[in-house]
């Protein structure tokens, strides 16, 4: 549930006794911020990318997910801002082993904006692990992006994405 200024519900400047509904209003927004909106989802196999190919990594399996921000069944890959604000984005890739060319992870907001986090070379097994703070609209959505130069197929692993509603 969103977070709902009490003010709308209840302007103490009339000086009435304040109805049911305020205390309800409060009540959900302490709710709100003991557990604020997230999901953290991972990938139950590898995934082929190209090189030179921008693929955004799928996740089809929840650890949880307390705002129905992430989808098991229908693009698995993204993560939607149900609350507008700040929101903290990670994610965990593990990458096939292979020396030759570079990797990168980003995050992809609404399928254009791209957040670069991540360029490395490669190297045996390599681990990226980024983090980003994003702000965003309520319906926003979040996927992880990758690419790579090796010159052949590689076959990353998105071992976590997840999101945390930080703040207003």
């Amino acid at each position: 549930m969103p977070y709902v200024d009490p003010n709308t519900v209840h302007n103490p400047a009339t000086a009435t006794v304040a109805p049911a509904s305020w205390g309800d209003t409060v009540r959900d927004d302490l709710e709100f911020l003991v557990a604020p909106p997230q999901f953290a989802a991972r990938a139950t196999a590898t995934q082929n990318v190209s090189t030179s190919t921008d693929t955004v990594l799928t996740a089809p399996a929840e650890d949880y997910d307390t705002d129905g921000m992430h989808s098991t069944v229908t693009n698995t890959g993204r993560g939607r801002a149900v609350t507008a604000g700040k929101y903290r984005a990670s994610a965990i890739v593990q990458w096939d082993s292979d020396t030759t060319g570079r990797r990168e992870v980003r995050f992809l907001v609404n399928g254009s904006t791209q957040h670069v986090v991540s360029v490395m070379g490669a190297s045996a097994g390599v681990v990226q692990n980024v983090q980003k703070m994003l702000v965003l609209a309520a319906n926003d959505y979040v996927e992880v992006q990758v690419w790579q130069n090796s010159g052949g197929t590689r076959t990353p692993q998105l071992l976590q994405f997840a999101m945390h509603f930080e703040a207003r």
